[in-house]
């Protein structure tokens, strides 16, 4: 099970992050960093189903395929700034962190003004 390899990852590298804080907190940061990436890296797989996934349902709708890669584009911006920042607020720089969650909603805003726009003219046609 995926869960597993996460959990088991996570709570070596929380285990070994506070032995190495004790004796050099150098090692210590790098091992918290590792272990956060190697998690990522472990979720990848998973995140490229639900992509794959959105994708299907978006051609079973008939949904166009530009909304499809928006949403997709919006829900990895939304997953890379909040993983981003957690691991920012766990090394105690919170600020950054709620600056990198900013960048990324307004990064997802500027993707949903081009659907805005599209529906407004959809609308606008019909009206007429």
């Amino acid at each position: 099970m995926d869960i597993c390899k996460i959990a088991i990852f996570g709570i070596t590298g929380a285990v070994l992050t506070v032995i190495l804080k004790e004796e050099k907190s150098s090692f210590s940061l790098f091992t918290a960093i590792m272990t956060c990436i190697l998690i990522f890296v472990l979720i990848l797989p998973l995140l490229g189903e639900i992509m794959e996934r959105i994708k299907e349902i978006g051609e079973g709708l008939d949904i166009y395929s530009e909304y499809i890669s928006l949403m997709i584009k919006a829900l990895v911006t939304a997953y890379v700034s909040m993983f981003s920042s957690q691991l920012c607020r766990d090394f105690g720089q919170n600020s950054i962190g709620d600056k990198i969650e900013l960048g990324g909603k307004v990064i997802i805003l500027i993707s949903a003004a081009s659907v805005m726009e599209d529906m407004a003219d959809r609308i606008m046609r019909f009206i007429q």
